[in-house]
């Protein structure tokens, strides 16, 4: 059973064009958008997480839950942090890896 993962958006770029970039299989493109709604229809910013679905089943797993749940909170401090975007994964860069380590 492949697991679900997730990873830190490094561009700027919109999401049609993360989406496209991914070797994702049938199911995790079917899931892509569910798992995804904190990115979805905006311009996707560096630092935000990426998540990328279990493709062995159409269900949501617990997993994703977890990781949809870890990019929401990044987002959040994203759109909240006075900084710009770039200085924020910069200066958090190690934390936020360790977020989607434990993810």
């Amino acid at each position: 059973m492949a697991r679900p993962y997730a990873f830190i958006n490094e561009h700027m770029q919109t999401y049609p064009m993360l989406k496209s970039s991914l070797s994702l299989g049938r199911n995790a493109i079917t899931k892509f958008d569910s798992l995804n709604p904190h990115i979805r229809n905006t311009m996707v910013l560096p630092g935000q997480i990426v998540v990328v679905g279990n493709d062995s089943t159409l269900s949501c797993t617990a997993e994703e839950a977890h990781l949809m749940d870890a990019g929401w909170k990044i987002r959040h401090v994203l759109a909240s942090s006075s900084a710009s975007s770039d200085g924020f994964i910069l200066e958090n860069y190690d934390l936020l890896q360790r977020l989607l380590g434990n993810a």
